[in-house]
Formats: structure tokens, C-alpha cells, sequence
């Protein structure tokens, strides 16, 4: 049976205990609306005008951006020295577009832009024979001849060139020495600047030879794998190739450049 006393202890400390919870729930209250209350952002005045350069500016203003751009850098506003200046923002440095296929004419310091051979060479009657392991390229000529009373016509070749008969290269380029680098299949000299009489001719079609016996096909469009004087070693040996972006035939000779009688 529960005591006067006792009840009356128990009631009293029920209600230090609920006096105790009720300050602890209404202090986390207070805290609670304090922190609302320091994250709340005033967008009245000033604050939203300063937010609103960002929030209301349109996402597609892009020409705009791209306008100012140019205007600042036409001004030469915000060039560093030393680097690539930008036009655009879409653009950028290109790097490699002069192409690893690109070739240097390599001439002799004593090069001849009008070697003495062109005055000479016959306008037509020009052939070539294999003699004597030499690809010989010569000319027929008609001599008269007076035996007693009677006169007779003599036809005799006369050598022009004898062009080597090989297929090799050489392990070195050798410079060009005129402006003469070979002889075409009908006969005629090649000059170096030719490149634009035979565009219309493949790289299979065989047109000529150069001065070093190594011969000269047609046009080839894909030129990377090409060396340095515009040739390649091919299952048949080494042959050049006539380059649509250069405006020569050959930069260098890859064997050794026969010489005119």
C-alpha cells in the first residue's frame, strides 16, 4: 500500500521532469526558427539586382558573347605576347597542315635555268635503245653524200644521252643541276616545271625518265608514303611520280644524273 509521503515525492519529481522536457523542446524551438532565419536571402533592392545579372541573362546569348570577343581582341585587349591569338571561340591553333608530304627542290649551287641542251634538241626523230647496258636516246639524221657523179643519203644515228639502265636508288639525294630533269617517252625534254603537262596522265602510265635512268609515272594523289624526291621503291623498283600539289616534277634525284653530249 503506497504511502501519503511517497505518493507525493513521485508526483513531485513527475513534475520537475516534465518542467525539464517542456524548457529543452522550446530552447530547440528557437534555435531552430535563429537558423531559418540566417539563411533567409533578402532579394528586395539591391541583392536581387545584383543576382539578377546572372538569373535573367538568356542562355542563348551566345552571338553576343562571341561579338565581344572580337571587339576586345581588335582592341588588343587581353593579348599575351608569345602565344596564339584567338579570333573566335570556336577556334583553335592548327597544328601540322603543311603535311609531312611536302618536298623541297633541291637545286645544285651551279643550277641552269637555261641549259645549252635546249637550242639543240631535235624537234622530232628522237628514240630510245637499249645498248651496251645504257638506256641510249638519239636522233636519226640524213647526210648527203657525193660518190663520183652520183650523190647518195646516208642515215646515221646520232647519241644525245645515254640515260643509266637501273632501278636502284641511291642511299643519298643528289641536287638538280638545270632546269632539264629528263627525257619524255615521245622524245621531248622534260623540264622540272612540267608538272601541269602531264596532270592528266595516272600513276601507272610510265611518261617519261629522268637524267638518272630511274623512270617517271603519272599523277599519284596520295603522296605520303613518297620520299623526299618524289619517289618510291615499288615491287617493280624505284619509280617517281608526278605530285598535283607541287609544282614540280621531282625535288632531287635519287640516282646518279647522266649528262648531255
Amino acid at each position: 500500500m503506497i504511502r501519503t509521503r511517497d505518493f507525493f515525492l513521485y508526483m513531485l519529481v513527475l513534475l520537475f521532469l516534465c518542467v525539464g522536457i517542456g524548457i529543452t523542446v522550446v530552447k530547440d524551438l528557437m534555435q531552430d526558427r535563429q537558423l531559418q532565419r540566417s539563411l533567409q536571402v533578402d532579394f528586395s533592392d539591391a541583392s536581387q539586382k545584383d543576382l539578377g545579372a546572372w538569373s535573367s541573362a538568356p542562355t542563348n546569348n551566345r552571338e553576343s558573347l562571341i561579338a565581344a570577343l572580337k571587339a576586345k581582341i581588335a582592341a588588343g585587349e587581353g593579348i599575351v605576347g608569345g602565344g596564339p591569338v584567338l579570333t573566335s571561340v570556336d577556334e583553335g591553333t592548327d597544328e601540322g597542315e603543311e603535311g609531312t608530304d611536302s618536298r623541297t627542290l633541291l637545286r645544285c649551287a651551279n643550277y641552269e635555268e637555261e641549259p645549252s641542251v635546249l637550242a639543240s634538241w631535235p624537234q622530232a626523230g628522237v628514240t630510245m635503245s637499249f645498248v651496251e647496258g645504257v638506256r641510249r636516246v638519239s636522233v636519226a639524221e640524213v647526210s648527203t653524200e657525193t660518190v663520183g657523179t652520183s650523190t647518195e643519203q646516208k642515215v646515221s644515228n646520232r647519241v644525245l644521252i645515254d640515260l643509266p639502265f637501273t632501278l636502284q636508288r641511291r642511299t643519298s639525294d643528289t641536287c638538280i643541276p638545270s632546269a632539264v630533269i629528263g627525257i619524255a617517252s615521245d622524245g621531248s625534254l622534260m623540264h622540272n616545271n612540267d608538272a601541269k603537262r602531264f596532270s592528266g596522265y595516272t600513276e601507272s602510265t610510265l611518261i617519261g625518265y629522268a637524267l638518272d635512268g630511274l623512270p617517271i609515272f603519272g599523277v599519284k594523289n596520295d603522296t605520303n608514303d613518297l620520299d623526299t624526291c618524289g619517289g618510291k621503291v615499288t615491287a617493280t623498283g624505284y619509280q617517281y611520280y608526278v605530285r598535283p600539289q607541287e609544282p614540280f616534277l621531282i625535288a632531287c634525284f635519287a640516282g646518279a644524273p647522266a649528262t648531255f653530249r
